[in-house]
């Protein structure tokens, strides 16, 4: 039989690696009735001698025992289409995501066209700049994506029905993310920033305790959409440049923090229920 839970590595020594040949090399991987390959151990891809490649083709549907990461240190090449998406989800209960690490041949790994869910944290990047681009991550634990010193490219992605209180995570980092869709509950952070200089574009966001939130952080803000949020962006001890977002029916849409230096230009806050930018001393 299977068991509950075991650690599965590559040698890391350049190879390229599929699915099926991952089956070959571990009993605790295997393929289900319906087509979908079940996974009831951590897999590492490696980074010995040279980095492992592990490429996903399209319409690939991978289900994660309890607990089990997908942790590259190689390569991780995950390119679906809009029609046959690779999907990341639990078997039944959640597991704990795909992680990048420090390790990884980070600007070789794309996650493009993937579905990512009921995860604690649907991609974790440490010291790793993946792309991330056209994706839907949804119903994770803790948040969606996490980055810590890393530069992660977060495009054109949707975000919904997440569990945790903030659903991009950002510490120490400088991530570009444009485009996204963000729908939130009445007490969810879409995304946190903290010591973070970072890109947030033409992102559009729903609902929300608050849309953008950061701390020590010198971020450009511009083109978003926020609406039915409760605060649109909150800024403390920050330098951000704040340009071209609009605001509507959000009760506050900008409040700055102590000792925040905010660059506010061409702001559409005309439809906001609260239109006063608030200073608190919290």
């Amino acid at each position: 039989g299977v068991k509950a839970h075991s650690y599965f590595s590559t040698p890391g020594r350049g190879d390229l690696y599929t699915i099926e040949s991952l089956i070959q090399l571990s009993d605790a991987i295997f393929q289900g009735a319906d087509g979908s390959y079940e996974i009831h151990t951590d897999i590492q891809i490696a980074n010995g001698i040279k980095p492992d490649i592990l490429k996903l083709e399209p319409g690939t549907s991978l289900k994660f025992a309890q607990n089990t990461t997908l942790e590259i240190d190689g390569v991780l090449i995950a390119v679906g289409t809009e029609s046959a998406p690779i999907t990341f989800k639990a078997v039944s209960e959640k597991w704990t995501g795909i992680t990048f690490s420090s390790k990884t041949d980070s600007n070789a790994c794309i996650l493009q066209h993937v579905k990512i869910e009921s995860a604690q944290i649907g991609v974790s990047c440490q010291k790793s700049s993946p792309q991330i681009t056209n994706s839907q991550i949804d119903n994770c634990y803790l948040h969606a994506i996490s980055a810590f010193s890393s530069t992660p490219t977060v495009l054109e992605n949707s975000f919904f029905n997440h569990r945790g209180s903030t659903l991009i995570h950002i510490d120490s980092s400088q991530a570009d993310i444009r485009q996204n869709t963000f729908d939130l509950q009445n007490w969810q952070t879409g995304i946190r920033l903290i010591k973070s200089n970072s890109h947030i574009n033409s992102n559009q966001f729903n609902g929300g305790k608050t849309a953008i939130s950061f701390r020590h952080a010198t971020p450009q803000i511009k083109h978003n959409y926020i609406s039915h949020c409760t605060i649109g962006i909150y800024a403390d001890q920050s330098a951000p440049i704040i340009r071209r977002n609009q605001f509507f029916f959000t009760q506050t849409a900008i409040t700055f923090g102590i000792a925040t230096r905010v660059l506010l230009i061409k702001t559409s806050l005309s439809k906001a229920d609260t239109v006063s930018i608030v200073k608190t001393q919290i």
